[in-house]
């Protein structure tokens, strides 16, 4: 059982290494997270400029389809 755990415990940190080396998963988050809050932005001043005037269907509205594009986003 210990040559399994300290084989474990290599196979993670060496993972942990390669990702660190080959990604930047808090560049893609970040860059996750301000597409997904300029759609939502943006889908607001649409509909604000379409004649969608009352806030209380524009917001939700808004919110729905920016979390459409994180699902999207997290998907691709």
């Amino acid at each position: 059982m210990k040559s399994n755990a300290a084989w474990r415990r290599r196979a993670t940190a060496a993972l942990a290494a390669y990702f660190r080396q080959r990604s930047f998963p808090r560049t893609v988050l970040a860059l996750v997270l301000l597409v997904t809050g300029l759609a939502g932005f943006l889908l607001s001043y649409a509909m604000l400029h379409a004649g969608l005037d009352e806030m209380w269907m524009r917001y939700p509205l808004a919110v729905l389809g920016s979390y459409g594009v994180l699902l999207a986003l997290i998907r691709i």
